[in-house]
């Protein structure tokens, strides 16, 4: 934050005591190389400071979202058991039915040559594993949903297949609507739109206290990307005014990740107090002990997803050990730069007055983090590299603004653009690195953003107004040398005040 005695600070408000801070949640990895410029490789995955006991009250309401029946055992298995002790209500809500993972279909079917049929057989297979599962959790049934959406394609309805008359098409089941009769909503599209409708559908119905998503580093897109369909649907629930979304905690758990989870193989004994990830936002890591008798039912409920156990048993029973890590994910803060009027040349942006988003990978492995500011109807991004840029380089940064007035939005002419339709407003600025003629010189970009780079700094200045919405931004880059895709940093979100 600036040190002038003119600054001020603007909120970021976010949903009660829900974590929509601009943290980062819902990506695939951490900015992957451009050779020589950007670095390469993965976020190492340190210790960080001991993590606090998770406490769980009586008769608290959870919905537990999992991109796939297993994940929902494996990462609050231990979790869901302790609400349901303590009188509370528990919903599992499986968003694909895992019917994409051909290995374990090959290894299940006894089959080498699949079809759509065969498919779509697997996905009701590993439905009722997830239902047997969840019995040995404590649960019923009917506590268990299946929405039926696209396995391995749920990172495509977020970016490309969001609405309009566009609907993805799974290339495994063949299906581009929901196919499973026991669905919450069968013959629903396969469209990012009409599965946020159902998220907010069920978070209505439910009214949990607490939420529980995947992480932002977690490498699994059906992962990353579920966190951002659930964190956009609470965004506009709460833009609407539902009282639920005012008091909702959002944790976040770990299934993929480099180093994680470790060791491998089964480790009962294992607590050691620290997670094993890097710290992504202003919230504290948390842990939950698991009794013996919670261990040992969490134990069979990983044994229930019998056809994942068969081909990934070693991977499978290394989260049968006492203890689970989520971090919550709170409100902050982001500093405003002046109250003198506009100044959307990104050049004068001081960098230790921006409020950093997240922490990227250690240095020499790619971007070191992304930070942000405001003033004047602008929004500043800072991207810090692990180097000084070169070479024919390109950076898009994805701007979605949710929960507002809604309409078709802009789109410019960005690499491979994200589609804008439904509600959703979405504008794609691309930084083509290779157009300055000098370290510092200020360059224009789509939908009158600008953009400076000096060493490793890139900023970008954006005007608000085009990016749409009541005040609930999204933002993701990539990365992009010689037109091909070479990495993406971690999505970031909150809700700006007065911008």
């Amino acid at each position: 934050m600036s040190g002038s005695a003119r600054s001020r600070r603007m909120r970021i408000v976010l949903p009660g005591r829900l974590g929509f801070l601009i943290v980062a949640f819902a990506g695939l990895v951490v900015l992957g190389g451009l050779a020589g410029n950007l670095g390469a490789g993965r976020p190492v995955l340190a210790g960080t400071d001991s993590a606090t006991p998770l406490i769980i009250g009586r008769g608290e309401r959870v919905v537990v979202f999992a991109p796939h029946p297993d994940d929902e055992t494996l990462a609050a298995g231990g979790v869901i058991q302790e609400v349901l002790s303590r009188g509370g209500v528990v919903r599992i809500v499986f968003m694909t039915n895992g019917d994409g993972f051909r290995v374990a279909a090959e290894r299940n079917l006894r089959k080498i040559r699949l079809d759509h049929g065969d498919f779509l057989s697997f996905g009701r297979q590993r439905q009722a594993e997830a239902t047997h599962a969840a019995r040995e959790l404590g649960l019923e049934p009917q506590q268990v949903t299946f929405l039926g959406f696209p396995d391995r394609g749920l990172a495509r309805l977020w970016t490309t297949d969001w609405g309009g008359d566009r609907a993805y098409r799974s290339g495994y089941t063949g299906a581009s609507a929901v196919p499973y009769s026991r669905a919450w909503r069968p013959a629903a599209p396969y469209t990012g739109e009409a599965l946020v409708a159902e998220i907010r559908e069920i978070l209505r119905r439910e009214k949990p206290d607490r939420v529980f998503v995947p992480a932002a580093f977690d490498n699994h897109p059906d992962h990353w990307a579920t966190g951002l369909f659930v964190a956009y649907a609470l965004a506009e629930s709460h833009a609407a005014g539902e009282a639920y979304a005012e008091r909702t905690r959002l944790f976040t758990y770990v299934v993929h990740a480099p180093g994680w989870p470790r060791p491998l193989g089964l480790d009962t004994l294992r607590a050691s107090g620290r997670p094993p990830f890097p710290k992504t936002g202003d919230g504290p890591w948390v842990r939950f002990i698991l009794s013996p008798d919670q261990l040992a039912a969490k134990r069979r409920a990983i044994g229930a997803h019998r056809s994942q156990v068969a081909v990934m048993s070693r991977f499978l029973y290394s989260f049968a050990v006492a203890e689970e890590y989520f971090q919550e994910l709170r409100t902050r803060t982001l500093p405003r730069l002046t109250e003198a009027g506009p100044r959307p040349v990104p050049g004068e942006v001081d960098v230790g007055a921006m409020a950093t988003l997240v922490e990227g990978a250690a240095a020499g492995e790619g971007p070191r983090s992304l930070a942000g500011a405001a003033e004047a109807g602008h929004l500043f991004l800072q991207l810090r590299l692990s180097g000084p840029v070169s070479g024919d380089a390109t950076l898009v940064f994805d701007l979605i603004g949710a929960g507002g007035e809604g309409g078709a939005g802009s789109r410019g002419d960005a690499v491979v653009p994200l589609k804008a339709r439904g509600g959703r407003r979405t504008i794609s600025v691309a930084v083509d690195v290779s157009a300055r003629d000098a370290d510092g010189q200020v360059r224009a970009a789509p939908h009158g953003a600008r953009w400076s780079l000096s060493g490793e700094t890139l900023t970008l200045a954006v005007p608000r107004r085009n990016i749409g919405g009541s005040g609930t931004v999204f933002i993701g880059v990539r990365a992009y040398r010689q037109g091909e895709e070479v990495g993406a940093l971690p999505w970031v979100f909150g809700v700006l005040d007065g911008v």
